[in-house]
């Protein structure tokens, strides 16, 4: 994991002998937290991901039950956030995106068809419904 701050000076970084480079979306994430004060981004490139946000009519995407969120601190709290906190993120351009930005549908090892919108709420309630 590489670990810069506001500025892009790197914190922590993978050793050097993995030869690890940034994601070349790094500026995109510094922009999220630059000019819409967001405290994390959680990122996926899934194709359920992408088609949710451009099919959703509104200007803010949001979604809960996401395993990546539970590796992101709360604040100055200590504590992370837990699988059912809900995410969001702001439609083209990033409008909207408050403490979390969240580039994520469902998670990406899911198989995506011919999804509708409404439909990936109750394909994710029946999912944790057979969790159980």
């Amino acid at each position: 994991m590489f670990v810069c701050d506001v500025e892009e000076r790197d914190i922590s970084c993978p050793p050097a002998w993995k030869h690890l480079r940034r994601s070349q979306c790094t500026p995109l994430f510094m922009n999220a937290y630059r000019m819409r004060g967001a405290q994390a981004v959680i990122h996926t490139h899934s194709k359920a991901a992408v088609m949710a946000t451009l099919l959703y009519p509104g200007k803010e995407f949001r979604i809960t039950h996401q395993e990546m969120i539970k590796g992101i601190c709360k604040g100055a709290s200590g504590t992370n956030y837990r699988y059912g906190t809900e995410t969001h993120r702001g439609r083209r351009g990033g409008r909207a995106a408050r403490s979390v930005a969240a580039f994520s549908a469902w998670e990406s090892n899911q198989v995506f068809g011919q999804i509708r919108p409404f439909e990936l709420r109750d394909i994710k309630e029946r999912e944790r419904e057979r969790e159980r």
